[in-house]
């Protein structure tokens, strides 16, 4: 608060720092397939039917930013008012998320894409940030703040993942009444340059006692 006086008046200040987030909801339901080979996938012979085992992650976004910005605080006696404005010239993001954003494809009547892996992401981004706190003083000691903080970050990240094309279980030769075993090709993607938002709102609540 270089300018002013918080205390007894108004305050404006400079801000300048870094920040870690971490995002990491666990979303609970299957996100991609346990498929690298044929011996993967569980099949019968006498009537082609086949399936696959499926697997979840957490989504763990790991995001170093840099933040500039003002703040400023106003003393109202009974009640303050305070808060800041921040941008965000440049964040590193890495981490994984779920799944290839897709489910099982059918690619005719017997070829299935699936989705194998979680993705990994590696980018840069931009964006802005902002506080707001608006205190109350019903006792010279104790403070009930409440307020509202909203964080927003975009830019574009390389995805990796990979896939598998389950061929079904044939009947090549329906005299004996039998199906061969599926087939399994893998594949490894690179998505450079895929766009991502990230957008944050919460409400805060701060109860404070001074002695």
């Amino acid at each position: 608060m270089a300018f002013g006086d918080p205390n007894n008046g108004i305050g404006i200040g400079a801000l300048a720092g870094y920040q870690y987030w971490n995002d990491s909801p666990d979303m609970g339901r299957v996100d991609y397939y346990n498929i690298s080979s044929a011996s993967d996938v569980t099949w019968s012979s006498a009537d082609g039917s086949y399936s696959v085992t499926g697997d979840s992650i957490a989504n763990n976004v790991d995001i170093h930013s840099l933040r500039l910005g003002i703040t400023a605080r106003a003393n109202l006696g009974y009640m303050d008012i305070d808060g800041y404005l921040a941008a965000i010239p440049f964040a590193k993001v890495t981490g994984t998320i779920g799944s290839a954003g897709f489910a099982p494809v059918a690619l005719d009547a017997t070829d299935t894409l699936y989705p194998t892996s979680p993705v990994s992401i590696d980018g840069m981004g931009y964006g802005a940030a902002a506080q707001v706190m608006l205190g109350f003083h019903p006792t010279s000691n104790l403070t009930l703040r409440l307020g509202a903080r909203a964080q927003y970050l975009t830019g574009s990240a390389n995805a990796t993942y990979s896939t598998a094309v389950v061929t079904a279980p044939q009947d090549v030769n329906p005299a004996d009444g039998t199906y061969e075993a599926p087939t399994v090709a893998t594949q490894s993607y690179i998505e450079t340059n895929r766009a991502f938002e990230i957008m944050r709102l919460g409400a805060l609540a701060e109860l404070s006692w001074a002695f």
